[in-house]
């Protein structure tokens, strides 16, 4: 499974494939999604769903009581929720705070979870995060640390994914009958736009302070460098000079050129590090003469055959390297097995040129 991009734009619906304009993105999605739970038998079962979840750890909740939900209900100092769910009284009950690639903060969470416990007036409450996939983990160390600092009960907080709330949105609608609005249509407009939002290519981070994210002389001295000249050993290549931090935030890093006429170059990614994905990337490129087919068999390769997410990114293909629970010795060791594994599948057989680099020294 692949996480290169949203589906040919031919295919796409009208949302969809106007997404990319300046400004259809977070405040569309979240407004687009509200409108959906104003039709009660998608709500009740969207808030079915959330209940379930937040059950095991947070019994005391009863989601049944939301009558009326509302996109930025109320003000704090870190901007408004994205949708409110209010009981009879006007209590928000549910508050749900929803993401693409903009940061989350922990100072953001505080600042809602302190304002909803304030106006719930001792109700039991919950908070939501809505997430794409790849930062549903991230962002739930987030709320727990929150909740914590608050002194409540971490139960109180819940993330989750778009796909998920769209799975459940698209089952209530399909039960709708069409009449002159068609809720199934609705949806699928939603799911497109979220899936572009999802998928688009990540803009760097904001912050010039490459400390803010990522200590990029620690990586490249302890893992990038001894696992780049190591593989080259391995494989009888040659690598360039250090090259810095590039525009997409990528680096520091070697250029090595692969016998085969591409390159592939190894670092930590502040961009991608900073939306909540893995920190350090493999980044496949070709040589300046390399066939542009080239690239696409790489990509292709590595979907079929290989388990990796893939990303699709600034005209390279990006693959993750797994470092968690890698530790002194086994963590070159381990980087040089996963990208020796990349190579091998992602790489074609037959030999071709041997280019440099573009800006190679």
């Amino acid at each position: 499974m692949t996480d290169s991009g949203p589906q040919d734009a031919k295919h796409r619906t009208l949302l969809g494939r106007l997404a990319w304009r300046a400004g259809l993105d977070e405040p569309l999605a979240t407004d687009a999604l509200a409108v959906l739970l104003e039709e009660p038998a998608i709500r009740v079962a969207v808030l079915n769903d959330l209940e379930a979840r937040f059950r095991p750890r947070y019994p005391d909740i009863d989601l049944r009581r939301v009558v009326d939900v509302l996109p930025r209900m109320f003000d704090g100092v870190h901007g408004s929720p994205d949708i409110v769910g209010c009981d009879d009284q006007g209590r928000p009950i549910l508050v749900i705070e929803a993401k693409f690639d903009s940061p989350l903060r922990r100072e953001q969470a505080i600042s809602y979870l302190q304002l909803q416990e304030r106006d719930t007036k001792g109700e039991p409450f919950a908070f939501v995060l809505l997430m794409p996939k790849y930062r549903v983990k991230a962002a739930s160390d987030v709320g727990r640390d929150a909740a914590h600092e608050l002194g409540m009960n971490e139960g109180v907080v819940l993330t989750v994914s778009w796909q998920e709330i769209l799975d459940v949105v698209e089952a209530a609608a399909a039960t709708l009958q069409s009449g002159t609005r068609s809720y199934g249509a609705d949806a699928e407009q939603l799911r497109d736009l979220v899936e572009y939002r999802t998928h688009a290519g990540l803009e760097p981070p904001t912050s010039t302070n490459t400390d803010d994210i990522w200590d990029t002389s620690l990586p490249f001295y302890v893992i990038v460098n001894p696992a780049t000249r190591r593989l080259d050993e391995i494989r009888g290549t040659k690598r360039y000079l250090r090259q810095g931090i590039d525009s997409s935030g990528f680096g520091p890093f070697h250029y090595v050129a692969e016998p085969v006429g591409l390159l592939y170059a190894l670092g930590p990614h502040r961009a991608f590090a900073s939306h909540g994905l893995g920190p350090l990337w493999v980044r496949i490129g070709g040589s300046p003469r390399a066939d542009g087919r080239d690239i696409d068999g790489v990509r292709s390769r590595l979907a079929r055959h290989g388990g990796w997410v893939l990303r699709d990114d600034w005209g390279y293909v990006w693959v993750p390297i797994d470092i968690e629970g890698l530790r002194d010795e086994d963590l070159v060791d381990g980087v040089v097995d996963q990208v020796q594994d990349i190579l091998r599948v992602g790489l074609p057989s037959s030999l071709g040129l041997d280019e440099e680099p573009i800006g190679a020294p």
